[in-house]
């Protein structure tokens, strides 16, 4: 029986918090849509912005999160393209 070591018990408990922010995320307006409510119009780099991001431009990734495919909302931006990894 494969032991399960501290590493990757981390990484399930990241995986389980990525797939609760993404079932919690609000849904973002689209771009040139009107919203009166703050928590959709907002931009930046937040977990719960770019979980709402993912949801909206990419529902396939999104499901893949849930599926705890991704440990964090950031590495699924990162292959969502949304967030840009530094050289």
């Amino acid at each position: 029986m494969p032991t399960i070591t501290a590493t990757s018990q981390r990484r399930a408990i990241r995986s389980a918090q990525a797939a609760q922010t993404m079932r919690e995320a609000k849904p973002l307006a689209y771009q040139g849509q009107r919203s009166n409510d703050p928590a959709t119009t907002t931009r930046g780099s937040s977990v719960a912005y770019l979980a709402s991001r993912i949801r909206r431009d990419h529902p396939d990734i999104a499901k893949r999160v849930e599926a705890g495919e991704f440990y964090s909302i950031r590495a699924a931006a990162i292959a969502a393209g949304i967030v840009r990894t530094r050289v």
